[in-house]
């Protein structure tokens, strides 16, 4: 084929990096000076690389999809690229010299110059060709000067994690691909079942996997509008959404786990608990309870549609007229400006990708909105003058907010005549009555789907119906109010998808404001800081000059302390919203001020962020945190200029750069990249894994030693009777196994637990002693804060566990891996002289054959049950359990406490039981190793080391004697080699990440 004949003299490389390069890019070697240009000859340039296309509203989308880009025609497709270019350059009497960095740089020679029409000719040609190996691709072949000479200019970001998964996707099909044409002996021989199953759990894995950003400021200091605008700029168009929305219509036929992907990720994430049996069932439950874009009345859609046109209009006249006056929210609720010290977002806000718009809403259990409720009755009893306290500054206290609660979820003050005397009468948390619409909510969620076939309407139900649990302003009818009043009291959690390629491998949390004084917001916010990888603190002048309180919040939290231990997942961006206050306008003609101030507050802000943690940071800290200056709103304005979406992004190149927009999409997808990568490098370990035992069967079964084993095999005639004996073995040396897991545990908590508990609890008795009569409010102990009540100073969980040294996981760890290992090594040892002693005298070359087989599978075994990089078991882990070992013992303490009739039977309650709690965590914690950790890894564990079915055998034994008894085709599996090394070549292109040349 003429395709591949250039394939030796033609070099494709990846686009250059620059210092002004986003964090996405690697620079790579310059090789200019391996091509030789004769003077004598005319020389064309050409540079192919992807198209700007627009989104909704007619915005000029700052990310392309990975699936339609250039990057993969370079990474997957280079020979049939180098061959197609060549092709057409012989046909215009052209020979293709060189392919240099860029995007895609291709330089042909002729004897003659082409005419401007045969030129035109020539580009067209190339463009069709190249659009046959990319059919969905939307890129620009045109003709440039020397690239030594002219710059790069300005293309659409390819987000790496979208790369990685259009890689993998496709890895995963040309491997299955391949296994469907070999053999059922070499499928065998080389275990691929299981490989294909462990390969399409690493890759969905690696798709579900996100790194988890929050936002955090004061109220009003626009955390909602900066998601806004990245969710609004990097929005799929109309035909991606119709494209990937194709099979919602028909959901209700599902019946295969293949087709489980096409529903919603908010319904299926529930679908996902119930077995084969249940889920068509469950399914048509809640689609039937799912509320869809089409229940929204014609007319109510078409006045939103128009009033959203508007906002665009708005919008795109913004750097002209400097006003937003009919601008609408894109997808998150925001403020008015009444309301600028109120918190718009009441409860967490987790924003997700998902190719159709969707929501699911969850609400708290009634036994959490009880301990909630209860802690006003202890107010009310204790004779806090600060209780019935009214509003100050528009913002409700604590207590107010508590009253405010009690009147919309119980029926006791139904006409909002508030009587101290009912609380008093109330005896315990479990004793408070909720309305009975309040019970019949609570625990339960509620689902919102797009019909999948209009972008622009899918998009407003869910605003509309997402606005609705942050105010009832809607609300037509008096009952209608209150039932909303009382679902957005009765709320715990929103989940929002949409199809925005800013969340592709992220999940956004918008927390509430930090200024917000009920303590529930600010246990959400603690929450919150201690799940994610990534802070987005926002201001709108500086860190530096941001609200103290929230400042402290942030160091308290301990984000900082786990950002100094591992910066591969942790993340600070110091973000300064310039549009909410700033005088100074994006324009070029600011450009040395715009540049020097953000310098300027770099400094200033990293001294500031060293003064409150109090301590000096580290060089190598201080490069990782991030301080982008954002104009997300003239951004959004310039993208939205008319005319040739390449062209206007060129024109205004500068300005756009100058934004920090770009670099600030690059610098999150590439912080979310590398927190995925460990699953990468996974899967390049199980298919290199493949390729070492095709290696060492074939140096095998070259020394005929398969054939004398084969024949064995095959003249015994009691191998039925064998079989069982076998079994009886390898059980044994499970059970075996399972008592070492067991003793190690117990020694764990004997050993290592036990003492420093026992220190902790004599340290806790001291501290209560001295704390104890400064105690007077039952709030504090209120078990749903788990002892860490934000509203007190004084905090139960720090009296209790303050003294507890940090525990030393080492040992454990050790010790479990050498258990496994040496399952491995006596199952092999075992089984070898098993077959030694009714085969081969031999038991040497026995183990030997015994270790070739199985030995990959049993390593396997091993490293999901020590969960290597993606189920860590670590001593991450370990303390993690531990930590909530911590807090379950205490809790179970802080129920009995709260319940009590005065703060003083409660003190004493403390007092008496306050040392048995600290020693009781490691009951729960050994409890926790065997149910959370142990036992799901064991029994995976244990089925992997036997076969499935009615009989099942010792995998062991099902390897090597299926091994044996087949036929071993060595020019198949050579074959089958090769294709798995050009997968690992796929899977390292997935590791090296998109390059762009911005």
């Amino acid at each position: 084929s003429h395709f591949g004949s250039g394939e030796g003299r033609v070099k494709m490389a990846m686009a250059s990096s620059d210092s002004d390069s986003p964090p996405a890019r690697r620079a790579i070697p310059s090789s200019h000076s391996c091509f030789k240009v004769d003077l004598r000859k005319w020389t064309l340039f050409l540079r192919i690389s992807d198209r700007f296309v627009q989104t909704v509203g007619g915005i000029i989308c700052p990310i392309v999809s990975a699936g339609t880009s250039v990057c993969v025609l370079k990474q997957l497709h280079s020979t049939a690229v180098s061959g197609a270019l060549e092709h057409v350059g012989e046909v215009f009497g052209l020979a293709m010299t060189a392919m240099k960095p860029g995007s895609i740089l291709v330089e042909f020679e002729g004897k003659d110059p082409l005419s401007e029409d045969t030129c035109k000719q020539f580009l067209q040609k190339l463009r069709n060709e190249l659009q046959k190996l990319l059919p969905s691709g939307n890129f620009c072949v045109e003709r440039i000067e020397d690239p030594a000479h002219a710059g790069s200019p300005l293309e659409p970001l390819v987000s790496e994690v979208d790369f990685a998964r259009h890689i993998l996707k496709s890895v995963c099909n040309e491997f299955e691909a391949k296994v469907k044409v070999l053999s059922s002996e070499t499928v065998d021989w080389l275990d691929i079942k299981n490989t294909i199953g462990d390969l399409n759990c690493l890759i969905k894995e690696f798709e579900d996997k996100r790194t988890k950003i929050s936002m955090l400021s004061q109220n009003g200091k626009g955390k909602s509008t900066i998601l806004n605008f990245l969710l609004c700029l990097t929005a799929d168009n109309e035909m991606e959404y119709k494209n990937n929305n194709m099979h919602l219509k028909g959901l209700s036929n599902i019946n295969t786990r293949e087709e489980m992907e096409w529903i919603p990720q908010a319904i299926r994430e529930e679908l996902e608990k119930t077995t084969d049996s249940e889920r068509t069932e469950e399914l048509q439950r809640m689609l039937a309870k799912c509320k869809c874009t089409s229940i929204v009345p014609p007319l109510e859609m078409e006045e939103a549609l128009a009033n959203e046109k508007k906002s665009f209009d708005t919008l795109r006249q913004y750097l002209d007229t400097t006003g937003l006056k009919n601008l609408q929210p894109y997808l998150l609720p925001v403020k008015s400006i009444n309301n600028m010290y109120s918190t718009t977002t009441k409860c967490n806000v987790r924003l997700k990708y998902g190719p159709v718009y969707q929501m699911k809403i969850k609400y708290f259990s009634v036994e959490e909105l009880q301990s909630i409720l209860y802690e006003l009755v202890t107010m009310v009893k204790e004779g806090d003058d600060n209780a019935l306290d009214a509003a100050e500054f528009g913002r409700a206290t604590s207590s107010a907010a508590l009253k405010e609660l009690f009147c919309l979820l119980t029926p006791y003050f139904l006409d909002c005549s508030f009587d101290p005397d009912l609380l008093k009468k109330i005896e315990c948390p479990g004793s408070i009555k909720l309305c009975q619409d309040v019970k019949d909510l609570a625990g339960t969620s509620e689902y919102y789907v797009g019909d999948g076939e209009n972008v622009m309407k899918d998009r407003l139900f869910i605003r509309e119906n997402l606005q609705k649990y942050v105010t009832t302003q809607n609300a037509t009818q008096e009952e209608e109010k209150t039932l909303q009043n009382r679902k957005i009291a009765a709320l715990k959690t929103i989940e929002v998808y949409a199809p925005c390629k800013i969340l592709i491998g992220k999940e956004l949390l918008e927390a509430p404001g930090i200024d917000e004084s009920d303590p529930l917001a600010l246990k959400e916010i603690s929450d919150v800081l201690n799940e994610v990888n990534s802070i987005l603190y926002i201001s709108d002048y500086s860190f530096k000059t941001s609200e103290k309180e929230v400042k402290e919040f942030l160091v308290q939290s301990g984000f900082l302390d786990r950002c100094l231990e591992n910066q591969q997942d942790q993340k600070l961006f110091l973000v300064t919203y310039a549009e909410k206050s700033s005088s100074l306008s994006l324009s070029l003609a600011h450009e040395r001020i715009i540049l020097r101030q953000q310098l300027e507050t770099r400094k200033c802000d990293l001294h500031t962020l060293e003064r409150f943690f109090k301590r000096k940071l580290p060089d190598e800290f201080k490069k990782n945190v991030s301080t982008p200056t954002l104009y997300p709103v003239a951004y959004a304005s310039i993208l939205m200029k008319a005319g040739d979406p390449t062209e206007v992004a060129r024109e205004h190149e500068n300005i756009l750069k100058l934004s920090q927009m770009q670099s600030f999409f690059a610098e999150l997808d590439h912080f979310a990249f590398n927190y995925g990568k460990p699953l990468i490098e996974e899967i390049k370990d199980l298919l290199c894994r493949l390729q070492d035992t095709a290696d060492k069967h074939m140096q095998y079964c070259g020394k005929d030693e398969v054939k004398k084993w084969q024949n064995i095999l095959q003249n015994k005639e009691s191998m039925e009777l064998l079989l069982s004996s076998a079994n009886e073995r390898h059980d044994d040396v499970l059970k075996i196994t399972l008592k070492k897991l067991e003793k190690a545990r117990e020694g764990l908590i004997l050993n290592t637990v036990n003492p420093l508990l026992m220190e902790a609890a004599n340290t806790a008795m001291k501290e209560w002693d001295s704390t104890k009569s400064h105690i007077n409010k039952m709030g504090i102990f209120n078990p749903y804060y788990n002892g860490r009540h934000p509203a007190y100073k004084i905090k139960i969980y720090h009296i209790a566990y303050g003294g507890l040294k940090n525990l030393d996981f080492t040992n454990f760890l050790d010790e479990t891996r050498n258990i496994m290992e040496q399952y491995k090594e006596t199952a092999i040892g075992d089984f070898s002289k098993f077959l030694s002693q009714h085969f081969e005298k031999d038991t040497d070359k026995m183990q030997r054959l015994v270790r070739l087989v199985a030995e990959k599978e049993l390593d396997a075994g091993i490293d999901w049950y020590m969960g290597k990089k993606r189920l860590p078991f670590n001593g991450t882990k370990l303390q993690n359990l531990f930590n909530e070992a911590l807090v379950l013992s205490l809790k179970y303490l802080l129920v009995k406490v709260y319940s009590m009739k005065s703060i003083e039977e409660a003190k004493e309650k403390v007092s008496k039981d306050l040392k048995t709690t600290v020693l009781k965590a490691a009951k729960d914690f050994e409890y926790k190793l065997k149910y959370d950790l142990h036992d799901a890894r064991w029994k995976s564990f244990a089925g992997r080391m036997k076969t499935r079915g009615a009989n099942p055998k010792s995998r062991i034994w099902q390897l090597v004697t299926t091994s044996l008894k087949n036929e071993f085709k060595i020019k198949e599996i050579e074959k089958f080699k090769s294709s798995v090394g050009d997968m690992i070549k796929m899977v390292d292109a997935a590791l090296e990440g998109s390059r762009t040349t911005s």
